[in-house]
């Protein structure tokens, strides 16, 4: 009995297949270029189109292998389903880049500490992505900076005024700050 109640709470915490449904049929032009802004940028480092990282993140929500939670604006959530997509497209790139015949210590300079420093890093990319889940922003501008992109072109690509690019940055450099007193190490 308890876990039928369980079932019944976890399926009323999401919306169903036709409640997400109405919602994207009840998106604003204004909601639809968000996203298409935000898939643009995420599937610019994979061999995805935004159209097919859109399409993706619908499909995955429409069919129930994501859900989306009541507490949640179904934007927010599809742009949460597109950033995820793409962070597991990159790892399966990443993946599949060292396993095609490449040996894990002739990254970097072939040494076992280029190895560990790579994976070190990558450890921490996961830990600061994982601060800004919830902050579209702030992740947009990690990636940003993870690309090497300038100021110009972040404010750009997010469509953010000088004010409001300095205002996510330093809302960005105080969480790294209260997480990582020390400063990032590796």
């Amino acid at each position: 009995m308890v876990l039928a109640e369980e079932l019944t709470e976890t399926k009323e915490a999401s919306l169903s297949s036709g409640e997400l449904g109405d919602a994207l049929q009840s998106f604003s032009d204004a909601d639809w270029l968000r996203l298409r802004k935000a898939a643009n940028f995420l599937s610019s480092r994979l061999s995805l189109s935004a159209d097919d990282l859109i399409n993706e993140a619908v499909i995955k929500a429409l069919s129930g292998d994501r859900k989306c939670p009541r507490d949640v604006e179904p934007i927010v959530f599809l742009l949460n389903a597109m950033r995820s997509i793409t962070h597991n497209e990159s790892v399966k790139a990443a993946n599949l880049n060292v396993s095609d015949g490449e040996d894990i210590d002739s990254i970097g300079n072939g040494s076992e500490s280029s190895a560990n420093n790579a994976l070190d890093a990558k450890c921490l990319l996961q830990k600061i992505e994982a601060l800004f889940a919830d902050d579209d922003e702030c992740t947009l501008l990690l990636m940003a900076l993870a690309d090497d992109l300038t100021k110009q072109e972040i404010m750009g690509v997010m469509e953010v005024s000088t004010t409001a690019y300095e205002t996510i940055r330093k809302r960005f450099r105080r969480t790294i700050d209260k997480h990582f007193p020390k400063g990032l190490q590796l």
